[in-house]
């Protein structure tokens, strides 16, 4: 069983990755116009129909300048619910 302590740290990793980036990252993309990417996922898919995985895994990329750089927004989602209607996300793209 996990300690308090250690709930704690999962708690504030959690926030952290629902954080997005920073208020004021989500605010420069609010003033061009755009959504944080947390924001077209909860728009694309329909209440209670994915579940967020990996919420805590830390990526291991060491080429390019990320050996030193956490990215915490870097987990999956899986939709456990089929679509019934809508166009696919796949559709939704507006370039190749």
């Amino acid at each position: 069983m996990l300690s308090e302590k250690q709930l704690d740290i999962l708690r504030e990793r959690r926030a952290k990755v629902l954080a997005g980036g920073g208020e004021d990252k989500i605010q420069e993309r609010h003033a061009k116009g755009l959504l944080s990417a947390r924001e077209r996922l909860l728009a694309l898919f329909q209440e209670d129909t994915f579940q967020e995985i990996a919420t805590h895994a830390k990526h291991a990329g060491k080429h390019f300048g990320l050996a030193d750089k956490e990215l915490p927004s870097t987990a999956s989602s899986s939709a456990p619910v089929s679509w019934t209607a809508g166009p696919s996300p796949r559709s939704a793209r507006t370039s190749p």
